[in-house]
């Protein structure tokens, strides 16, 4: 039974559905004393690319909508509740 996939699937589904407005990416960030460049680095994309995220002025796309929307929902999960 494939039960990994779907958790996998599950995964993404709740990774797109959880990314946060602009203004609260940028608060979870600043809440875990964490620069743009930092984060920037640890989803693999420009700084300038995280700041546009962050000012709506782009959104961030396909793996990187997951991955964005999964590490904001972990450091908002583990580092500030």
């Amino acid at each position: 039974m494939p039960t990994k996939r779907f958790d996998e699937v599950i995964t993404k589904a709740k990774a797109r559905r959880g990314l946060p407005n602009p203004a609260a990416r940028r608060l979870i960030r600043v809440g875990a004393q964490l620069t743009q460049e930092e984060l920037a680095a640890e989803l693999g994309v420009a700084q300038a690319t995280l700041a546009r995220w962050e000012n709506g002025e782009r959104s961030p796309r396909r793996e990187s909508r997951d991955s964005y929307a999964a590490l904001l929902e972990r450091l908002h999960r583990e580092v500030l509740s």
